[in-house]
Order: structure tokens, then C-alpha cells, then sequence
């Protein structure tokens, strides 16, 4: 991990014509900057359902229960668990339809669910915890489990 990224791994897929991220790694990087996360894996990835749906996936993240898993990477923070942040690329359509400000608020919102999760204590970061927001055609939707 470059100790100067707020993220141990990261990773990009590749994009169909036409499609697009929402959002820069930079922006990204300067977002979890400003909440100081860090997270395990920064990744910019392909919605998994089809693009023809009327919910368009924008962004997720995951803190798995493992706080006291042998599994751990020596940089990272081990009593901590490790959390992941998913940024969803957008077909055609959604670019044109998804407002970019409603994509950055979306992400914000969820780097500071990671940070008040992170910091409230061993018990909820016993079990799994995550957050996931799409568009649902006019606004921004969000569930954390």
C-alpha cells in the first residue's frame, strides 16, 4: 500500500463504449481525505444487474464483522475491520440522467457512514455491516444493513 493513498488496493474495470464514471479517483481520494477513511480497496466497478433496469447502482461499501480476523494486512489499523468502497460506472443513459451532484452527495454520505461505523466500537463490528445507494429514476435511494 503507497502510504499517501487512503486506500490499501485498488482496482478499475474496464468499460463498455459509452459508459462512464461518475465520479474521478481523485475526487474520490479527496472526499475520504477530508473524513480521513481509509479504506481497504477503492474499486470502480461494473453494476452487476442488467443496465436496462430502472434503479442505476451508484455507490456501495462494506464492513465486514471480522474486527479480530487473522487475515489482516500489518499497515492496517487491526482492531479495526477492514471496509471497501465500491463506485458504480454509469451506462449512457444514467450519465445523462443521474445528476453529478447527487453521485458526489451519495458518495460523501457513504464515506461517512464507513467513518461512524469504524468509530463506534467492537460490538457493531462484530457482524457485517454495509450501505448501498442507487437511483431510482428521480432521486437518490440509500439502505444500510
Amino acid at each position: 500500500m503507497d502510504d499517501d493513498l487512503p486506500w490499501a488496493r485498488y482496482e478499475k474495470d474496464r468499460l463498455p463504449r459509452g459508459w462512464g464514471w461518475p465520479l474521478t479517483r481523485s475526487t474520490v481520494e479527496e472526499l475520504l481525505r477530508e473524513q480521513e477513511v481509509v479504506v481497504d480497496e477503492l474499486h470502480f466497478g461494473m453494476p452487476l444487474l442488467p443496465a436496462d433496469l430502472s434503479r442505476v447502482w451508484l455507490v456501495s461499501a462494506r464492513i465486514p464483522g471480522n474486527a479480530v480476523s487473522p487475515l489482516r494486512m500489518p499497515s492496517v489499523d487491526t482492531r479495526r475491520s477492514r471496509p471497501w468502497l465500491l463506485v458504480r460506472a454509469l451506462s449512457p443513459e444514467a450519465r445523462k440522467a443521474v445528476p453529478a451532484e447527487v453521485v458526489r452527495a451519495e458518495v460523501v454520505a457513504t464515506i461517512a457512514w464507513i467513518a461512524t461505523t469504524l468509530s463506534s466500537g467492537d460490538a457493531r463490528l462484530a457482524s457485517d455491516h454495509s450501505r448501498s445507494s442507487w437511483w431510482d429514476g428521480e432521486r437518490a435511494v440509500s439502505r444500510e444493513d
